[in-house]
């Protein structure tokens, strides 16, 4: 058995904590938001002083050098925009058919997707048609867009020419109108996800490389959470490292191997989702349900965390040794805890709700067989006011509805496919109601 190098962070972080989430000045240039291919200095040593380590947090862990060789083989790998041909269902030879509707269903409204290869966004009504799309001439690709007031878009785009849309200096964030037109467009290193607004704020993730001697020796990459407000700009951001890393009681690092591109450095945390914890009906009930809380996705660290943001504190966090790979994790109404748990080496993936104060499963969705469910990365899980479960199968650029028994009662398939007959991906899909859209339609 290979030991799980879990660093535990003690909860000394000096004058990194005192800087990490200072105010933002949208007139003044952020040195955090860099390229983040400038040039940094040699690992510092641990005189710098930036946080100390509990060298006595190594822990054992079940899996085997070659399963964890394969994990890190497979997070290293670049994200694909075509669906494999091995794994389409339905091919480009079967007529294209994208949508079938099993049992009636008492949903109403559209369902919101992006698009593998060229961006693109879509919105599809219950019958599975295409009823409108937005199109980002300035994009290579748009890797999550979230509908907001008006009929507005907000985008997470890549510039057209840029090798990768995690790793370089070319991501930007963009509101667009319904007919398409950019109302601005923001150059910052965007990835993943940008949340839902509130109080006419939002929060993207966006990510800088930085030393951390007592994490690494070489550089590693952090993920922030960013405060934007509907024109474009920038409130405050948060370190969830140093976040994390404050709370050694609640929380260890996972070891995670080097990656060589841009340049040699850890991706730590690989934070994929961020959404507010917005349920008036759960205040009071425990102080995770705060109305000053966010949840956090984390797939380098098979975790998910809950943390207070105006005091930049850790509140709860689990997934160690029950997740692998996860993504999209929400607070339910209920209080419980929905997540997509890849299953990344494991080779099949499932829903999850769970009670975050028993941590037991409340309700489970897998695939039949439960290999026909895979999704190594990406994927997403909304629960709507049915009952019903809306599932993102990435991997196969499908979009699910279940019902509480896990009974498909619709399905939708990436109707577009690249020159070679592969059909897109689709990176994350989300139901909307008819009254967001008004009368757009």
């Amino acid at each position: 058995m290979r030991p799980w190098n879990a660093v535990t962070i003690s909860a000394v972080w000096m004058g990194l904590l005192a800087c990490s989430d200072r105010s933002l000045d949208p007139g003044k240039a952020d040195p955090d938001f860099s390229p983040p291919t400038t040039e940094v200095e040699a690992p510092a040593t641990a005189e710098d002083g930036d946080l100390v380590v509990d060298e006595t947090g190594i822990e054992e862990d079940m899996l085997t050098d070659a399963d964890q060789e394969r994990i890190d083989r497979l997070r290293s790998l670049p994200y694909a925009q075509t669906v494999e041909p091995d794994r389409d269902s339905r091919s480009a030879s079967s007529g294209r058919k994208s949508t079938s509707v099993n049992i009636p269903r008492d949903d109403s409204g559209y369902t919101l997707a992006t698009s593998g290869g060229p961006a693109f966004a879509m919105l599809i009504d219950d019958a599975g048609t295409i009823v409108h799309t937005w199109r980002g001439e300035e994009s290579r690709t748009w890797i999550r867009a979230e509908l907001i007031e008006g009929g507005d878009l907000l985008v997470l785009g890549a510039k057209r020419g840029s090798k990768a849309h995690l790793d370089d200096a070319n991501q930007h964030i963009a509101r667009l109108d319904w007919s398409g037109r950019i109302k601005w467009i923001r150059m910052l290193p965007v990835h993943h996800d940008v949340s839902e607004v509130i109080d006419d704020t939002f929060i993207s993730l966006t990510f800088r490389f930085r030393r951390a001697p007592q994490l690494s020796d070489l550089i590693v990459r952090d993920d922030d959470l960013t405060f934007m407000t509907l024109d474009g700009s920038l409130q405050r951001k948060i370190s969830l490292i140093d976040v994390l890393g404050a709370r050694s009681t609640l929380f260890s690092f996972q070891d995670v191997a080097a990656k060589k591109e841009p340049r040699l450095h850890i991706d730590l945390l690989h934070a994929n989702t961020v959404e507010w914890i917005d349920h008036e009906n759960l205040v009071g009930r425990d102080p995770i349900y705060g109305p000053d809380t966010l949840i956090v996705t984390m797939r380098h660290q098979d975790a998910i965390a809950i943390i207070h943001w105006k005091k930049k504190e850790l509140l709860w966090a689990w997934g160690q040794g029950e997740l692998m790979g996860p993504h999209d994790a929400q607070v339910l109404d209920s209080g419980n805890i929905l997540v997509f748990d890849n299953g990344l080496g494991r080779d099949w993936s499932r829903v999850l709700e769970i009670d975050p104060q028993s941590l037991e499963t409340v309700w489970e969705y897998r695939g039949s067989p439960r290999e026909s469910f895979y999704s190594a990365s990406r994927g997403a899980c909304q629960r709507l006011e049915s009952g019903h479960t809306l599932i993102t199968d990435s991997a196969k650029g499908r979009i699910l509805e279940v019902d509480p028994a896990g009974r498909i009662v619709w399905e939708f398939f990436n109707p577009h496919f690249d020159s070679e007959g592969k059909r897109f991906i689709i990176p994350r899909a989300k139901r909307v109601a008819k009254s967001e859209i008004g009368d757009k339609l």
